[in-house]
């Protein structure tokens, strides 16, 4: 920080991802993409076996986690918020 407590402008831009984040999604999209996960994966789903919170997670890291609707009712109206993290 510089005098009057105003920031300078060194650093990293704001929403940048680190090199951490950046390998962590190359590697979820590397599983993802492969074609034998994608047929066990499929395997899995046909069977009823599919563990979603893993894949639900992965898909995450890979492509982003979707925005989420919160709807509230509050009697006279409804009202649909949308929280994107």
């Amino acid at each position: 920080m510089a005098r009057n407590g105003t920031k300078t402008g060194g650093g990293s831009r704001k929403g940048r991802p680190n090199k951490r984040t950046q390998d962590g999604e190359a590697w979820a999209r590397a599983i993802v993409d492969d074609p034998q996960v994608r047929e066990v994966l499929l395997e899995q789903a046909r069977e009823g076996t599919l563990p979603t919170e893993i894949l639900k997670t992965l898909l995450a890291y890979a492509f982003g986690k979707p925005p989420e609707v919160v709807s509230r009712d509050d009697g006279s109206e409804t009202r649909t918020i949308q929280i994107t993290f």
